[in-house]
């Protein structure tokens, strides 16, 4: 069994953007988020490296992330086909 996380927001598409972009708002959305912390590099941008540590139940992971293309918000339009008006913005997280 994968686990799997939705989160269904109705609010605009760049606001939802905005919150999914950043570190410290990650919590909001992915319920297993604990903490980052900042390697090298710009958090955010190509070339960063930081450590993000999950906790679900009493297990804890730290995963490497490495940002390699950062392609934006309208990329990520794309990949969102459930996404209609009023802007409703779907994220599906497989761990």
């Amino acid at each position: 069994m994968t686990p799997e996380s939705e989160l269904i927001v109705d609010a605009s598409f760049p606001d939802v953007w905005k919150i999914f972009i950043d570190v410290d708002q990650r919590a909001r959305w992915q319920q297993s988020f604990s903490a980052y912390e900042k390697i090298s590099g710009t958090v955010g941008q190509p070339r960063s490296v930081g450590e993000i540590t999950l906790v679900e139940k009493d297990r804890q992971r730290v995963l490497t992330e490495r940002i390699t293309e950062r392609r934006g918000e309208s990329f990520s339009r794309q990949l969102m086909p459930l996404m209609r008006e009023p802007y409703c913005s779907y994220i599906n997280l497989k761990q």
